[in-house]
């Protein structure tokens, strides 16, 4: 009977054991890390309008022009960062919120019937490798000047934010 017991108390103490390392592993927040911020010329492979009426596009020939937070407000301006995610283990697909929020006076796409003040969207990023995101001035209305926040989220805890102040070009 003592042995049943003992078996049965190690058995508990793996199971236990086991449940509490993947709780810490899938808890455990990765580190970011900022290559870049600032002002880009890319050239577009594919772009599409979103619900909302902003342009997404896939970019290619990503290029660092300017380590900056202020961004002229003209068309055609491209600003964002370049970041990598740290933590085990290399190579794994993990998701990530990217945030961008707005002045307070918001975007107004035309079709719209109020204005926006922030876009959210899921990505996912290869751990360990080198990831760009930006937000690129394609239409008049876009042009609002004021600070713009560019943030990344992993299982609810911000993990990046950059501001951008946007003024006259």
């Amino acid at each position: 009977m003592n042995a049943l017991r003992g078996i049965a108390a190690t058995a508990l103490f793996l199971v236990l054991a086991s449940a509490t390392a993947d709780a810490a592993q899938s808890s455990a927040v990765p580190r970011v890390e900022v290559v870049d911020y600032g002002l880009y010329t890319a050239s577009v492979v594919q772009s599409k309008r979103d619900a909302q009426g902003i342009l997404d596009s896939v970019s290619s020939d990503i290029r660092h022009m300017k380590t900056t937070h202020d961004v002229p407000a003209r068309l055609g301006t491209q600003f964002g960062l370049r970041f990598k995610l740290l933590g085990e283990p290399d190579g794994a697909q993990v998701t990530l919120k990217e945030v961008w929020i707005f002045p307070p006076a918001g975007l107004r796409p035309p079709e719209a019937n109020e204005a926006i003040h922030q876009i959210q969207r899921n990505i996912t990023v290869t751990m360990g490798k080198t990831r760009y995101l930006s937000y690129k001035f394609d239409d008049p209305w876009e042009l609002i000047p004021g600070t713009w926040t560019h943030e990344l989220w992993y299982q609810g805890r911000k993990v990046v934010s950059q501001r951008f102040t946007v003024g006259q070009p």
